[in-house]
């Protein structure tokens, strides 16, 4: 098969979309299929030669990412593909895909990845009032006029319905997958202590994605407060990932307070990521909305639990496999959280640890991600 995927930007610190994308061209690409992709410049410095060929067009001018060079190389080569797949919605590059495969005649798919969650209609809702004067004449026919539009599990499919009045579309179910991670060599995880000042051979919990508002890194560090000051004993806090909102960083190292036993990284890449995420004793990601939350599937792939919040997507399947807890998006949530993995002895967690690693193998491997996509697709394109 001839995939195309169409896609905002390459730049790496845009998270967890552009990281679906790529796991999911690599195995395509191991199978024999024929992978392309497309987004707007800048290009960055390295983009992985085993995800198949990239292309990059144009540069950025606004944040809704219009620029007709984009639409122009879709109409000159749709035709190319056997299917489109634009990632996202909100930016021009999927009005583009809808516009030059209807042109060409080349059926387009649509993956949503968690960005018609109602939590942004609650949260923002100038913006949602902005985002209504396109609705109809731009994302609405973008999910409609698709061979099919793609969520990741039930959860986010039956919230896509809550965001806008005006919906229709044919809905199918792509869960993501990951390439299994290799658990890295202790030298590796001492690098990344090393890295950390003040945390030596402390015990951590690592919180790892972008600094902003969604992922919770408030709530969990005011918790984390709170249970100091009432002098629980707790693991050392290390918070790491790419900075998308300067103010939130600032409203972060103040909740903070200097505390010596909470640690800031910026983002962190390759090994020196899996070297935190293998050192952790769990993962905690108290988001107040999270499609899927690639870090999670990371983390039980290396027998790391993972402390989530009721908002990320996985969370039943996380708490039904023993693999970590999870509990409400609040202060009080994350509090219970901490409490709970501290009550638990080095027996329980050593289990949920070997719990984590089977719920990944079971769930999250992307040869069987990989494996559903494509039946998906044979399908859809066959009727």
């Amino acid at each position: 098969m001839r995939l195309l995927n169409v896609i905002d930007s390459f730049a790496p610190e845009t998270g967890g979309t552009l990281k679906a994308m790529l796991e999911f061209n690599q195995e395509l690409v191991k199978q024999g299929h024929v992978i392309e992709s497309l987004a707007m410049g800048p290009k960055p410095e390295i983009l992985p030669s085993a995800c198949g060929e990239f292309h990059v067009v144009g540069e950025r001018k606004s944040v809704y990412g219009y620029d007709p060079l984009v639409l122009d190389w879709l109409k000159e080569n749709v035709g190319r593909f056997d299917a489109v797949i634009a990632h996202g919605v909100w930016q021009f590059h999927t009005l583009a895909t809808r516009l030059a495969c209807a042109k060409q005649g080349t059926p387009y798919f649509v993956y949503v990845h968690g960005m018609l969650d109602p939590w942004f209609k609650h949260t923002y809702p100038l913006k949602h009032i902005k985002k209504w004067f396109y609705w109809p004449w731009g994302e609405y026919l973008n999910l409609k006029n698709a061979r099919a539009v793609f969520y990741t599990g039930e959860d986010e499919k039956a919230l896509a319905r809550q965001s806008f009045w005006l919906y229709h579309c044919r809905e199918e179910i792509v869960p993501l997958g990951i390439e299994p991670p290799i658990k890295p060599k202790p030298a590796i995880i001492e690098q990344f202590r090393s890295a950390t000042p003040g945390l030596d051979d402390a015990p951590y919990l690592l919180f790892l994605g972008r600094i902003y508002p969604k992922k919770g890194a408030d709530i969990l560090i005011e918790a984390y407060r709170q249970l100091r000051k009432e002098s629980v004993e707790l693991p050392h806090l290390v918070v790491a990932g790419p900075v998308q909102d300067d103010s939130f960083k600032s409203t972060l190292l103040g909740l903070a307070e200097d505390d010596p036993h909470i640690h800031f990284h910026e983002m962190v890449q390759g090994d020196q990521k899996w070297g935190a995420i293998a050192g952790a004793g769990a993962l905690i990601l108290p988001s107040h909305q999270e499609n899927f939350g690639i870090v999670v599937a990371e983390a039980l792939g290396l027998g790391v639990p993972a402390l989530i919040s009721d908002k990320v997507n996985i969370w039943r399947e996380v708490v039904d496999d023993q693999a970590g807890l999870a509990e409400v998006d609040t202060v009080a949530g994350v509090r219970d959280l901490l409490t709970k993995w501290c009550a638990l002895t080095d027996d329980q967690r050593f289990a949920m640890s070997a719990s984590a690693q089977l719920a990944f193998n079971k769930r999250y491997d992307i040869t069987q991600a990989t494996d559903h996509l494509i039946s998906v697709l044979d399908r859809c394109l066959s009727n």
